[in-house]
């Protein structure tokens, strides 16, 4: 949905609407981290889909979205925790 609003060609308010989106979810945290990278792949257009906006982002808006997609793909998946047993 928030890849929509700001790719589509028929929004008029786009650039401003991108740099919100980008300024309040793209964000470096470890649990946000999937969601983060695939939607700045998405506003870069990476994601095989044409996104309008991308021509509206200034280099460091550009610089914030490659270096979270970068960061997830060097990221090591996750290893999940194995459950313990209750104690009894």
């Amino acid at each position: 949905m928030l890849r929509k609003l700001v790719c589509d060609d028929l929004i008029a308010e786009r650039k401003y609407i991108a740099q919100n989106i980008v300024s309040t979810w793209i964000s470096e945290t470890e649990d946000r981290r999937a969601f983060t990278a695939q939607l700045a792949r998405g506003l870069l257009g990476e994601d095989g889909e044409h996104c309008a906006a991308t021509k509206d982002f200034d280099e460091p808006i550009k610089e914030r979205l490659h270096k979270v997609v970068e960061k997830m793909a060097n990221a090591s998946p996750a290893v999940p925790t194995p459950p313990t047993a209750p104690v009894q």
